[in-house]
């Protein structure tokens, strides 16, 4: 969170501000030192302070300029210690109090800063004829309080020195409104988000506010605020990128499709290279089945912050031949994803010399089965030793630049048998699940989404589970709970026999296994749809509007599993208005039509 209050950039700056009675009586030299200071020369202020502190070393305010000549010089720790030496001798003064603690702020030391300000504000408070919440200083030393206590993950005691000052400071509405949101009162955070975003008018304050309304349930006044903020500021891509990702989340229709790519397109032109404009601007592409202008846009991704590529790839590859070369593939994305584009390997293999893949551990021993003709690593050191100086290094999911650029290649792959597990692990979980009488049928479910960091496609993503466990005590069937986070809860399953396995979802090797042996897989837009589309599992999805690529724009089937059903909604969040399709498309599976 950035700061509220913007400080002058010098302790004796910052107490003229402040305090400017506590520089009252200051020897001039001092004064003309700070300004020489300002411009930049500290060693003639450190010289000037020296002079003045011989001849007297309790002046306070020589120690202060001091500190700020050695702060200038890079010698923060020294800085300080001249800082604490003042507040010494000057014990009852608030504002000294303020200083050392805006250095230690500064240097990541919060709970040592927190003492210097509660001291500074119990003084200020304490002396008489103080305001009980006017001043300056005291809105600086409760404004920095509030940063440490922050810092410290202090929230409710951050909002009880925030609280009193909001009705006189509304410049600190901002900082209270994110206070709020962590602490789960979004009700409460909103006319503050509302007023710090009429006040900044900046697209931060407004992301802040549209959070607020998507805390609250309000997808709509989420993509609202977006789409308005982005029109105020088109140079800003990311705004653009959250505003028409916005857009195309909230319903299944052609006239929404059709405004978000009005807003993507806007965008674009106003910005120009933008990665995260790019890369949604990808995702829509392949949607829509355009695979040869969609992967080339897909290279945006490598752009962005958050790339989540294993190894660095110097080299921008574009899809040419790499006949007879050494090629590193580095694996990136989530399980789901490496796995998706994993289907790629034999065709490259086909064509080039040695093919490696750098993966992470948790998929090697898959991998490895699946793609005996592929030499799998850990280690990025080993893939250079191995592959040599001369080989040539590229991202997974650039792969389908070459081999995915039509509804033909991608469907050559679809085939349920892409994954090698072990026989061994396969044979367990068809014990396991023997236990209970064969004539119930095995149903894995899975309807969460998205990890905690990732509220907003938690949101989008997860599956209403009475919606889809209603129609399943019916058939009496044995619900095996396969979610990554939150357990099926009991009450969803009423009559159902529920199953639970502690820690499988976290060994891939063994979820494969037990995804294998399911009579059916219904899950939400997650890992557990690639699993079981790439074990030739039959697959139910349940989907919002605007998917993962894989599962196209429109239609229950996608040219990426041969063995998946797909159920959209046909809004955002809208599990209730899929239901009746969902009932057709499970009864048809489960009748093998």
């Amino acid at each position: 969170m950035e700061d509220i209050l913007v400080l002058p950039t010098t302790m004796w700056g910052l107490l003229k501000q402040v305090a400017p009675t506590d520089l009252q009586g200051s020897d001039p030299a001092l004064d003309a030192a700070h300004r020489t200071l300002l411009d930049g020369e500290p060693l003639p202020a450190l010289a000037a302070a020296a002079a003045v502190l011989q001849s007297n070393p309790q002046d306070h305010l020589a120690l202060v300029l001091s500190a700020d000549g050695f702060t200038a010089c890079g010698k923060r720790l020294e800085a300080l210690e001249l800082l604490q030496r003042a507040v010494a001798f000057r014990p009852h003064s608030p504002a000294f109090q303020l200083l050392p603690g805006q250095l230690l702020l500064s240097l990541g030391r919060a709970e040592e800063a927190q003492l210097f300000f509660e001291r500074g504000l119990t003084l200020l408070l304490t002396t008489e004829g103080s305001d009980a919440l006017g001043g300056e200083l005291q809105l600086c030393l409760r404004e920095r309080l509030v940063q440490s206590l922050l810092a410290q993950n202090q929230l409710d005691k951050a909002w009880i020195q925030l609280e009193p000052l909001l009705d006189i400071h509304h410049e600190l509405s901002g900082t209270a409104a994110e206070i709020l949101m962590k602490l789960g009162r979004p009700e409460q955070a909103l006319p503050l988000a509302r007023r710090h975003c009429d006040m900044a008018g900046t697209p931060a304050a407004a992301q802040l506010l549209a959070r607020c309304h998507f805390r609250l349930g309000d997808q709509a006044a989420y993509a609202g605020v977006l789409c308005t903020t982005s029109a105020h500021h088109p140079e800003d891509g990311n705004l653009s990128a959250l505003a028409s990702q916005a857009i195309f989340d909230q319903a299944n229709s052609q006239c929404t499709v059709h405004a978000g790519w009005q807003m993507l397109e806007r965008g674009l032109a106003a910005v120009g290279q933008s990665a995260e404009l790019s890369f949604l601007e990808a995702r829509q592409l392949l949607l829509d089945g355009c695979y040869e202008k969609g992967w080339i846009a897909y290279q945006a991704r490598l752009q962005l912050s958050n790339h989540q590529l294993q190894a660095p790839c110097s080299y921008a590859w574009q899809g040419e031949s790499p006949a007879g070369r050494s090629i590193v593939v580095v694996a990136e994305q989530g399980v789901g994803d490496v796995l998706l584009f994993a289907r790629f390997l034999p065709a490259l293999t086909r064509e080039a010399g040695t093919v490696y893949l750098l993966a992470e551990p948790r998929l090697t021993t898959l991998l490895r089965l699946s793609y005996p003709d592929v030499v799998v690593l850990e280690q990025q050191e080993l893939a250079h030793v191995l592959a040599g100086d001369r080989a040539l290094w590229i991202p997974l999911a650039s792969l389908p630049m070459r081999y995915g650029t039509t509804v033909s290649a991608i469907a050559s792959g679809a085939h349920g048998d892409q994954l090698r597990l072990q026989p061994n692990l396969v044979q367990l979980w068809s014990e396991r699940l023997l236990i209970e009488p064969r004539q119930h049928l095995r149903i894995g479910v899975s309807l969460t989404a998205g990890s905690p960091s990732q509220e907003y496609q938690q949101r989008k993503r997860s599956v209403d589970a009475a919606m889809v466990l209603g129609p399943l005590d019916q058939i009496g069937a044995i619900v095996i709970d396969l979610q990554h986070r939150d357990r099926l809860h009991e009450s969803t399953t009423k009559s159902l026999q529920l199953l639970r396995f502690e820690g499988v979802t976290r060994d891939l090797n063994h979820l494969c296994a037990l995804i294998s042996k399911l009579d059916l897989m219904i899950s939400s837009d997650q890992t557990n749809v690639f699993l079981a589309g790439m074990l030739g599992v039959p697959t139910l999805a349940v989907v919002p509007p605007n998917p993962h690529f894989m599962f196209g724009r429109e239609g229950s089937l996608t040219p990426w599993f041969n063995s998946l059903r797909i159920v959209r909604a046909p809004r955002w969040a809208d599990w209730d208005g899929a239901r009746e399709i969902y009932c057709s498309v499970l009864r048809g599976m489960l009748s093998g039509t």
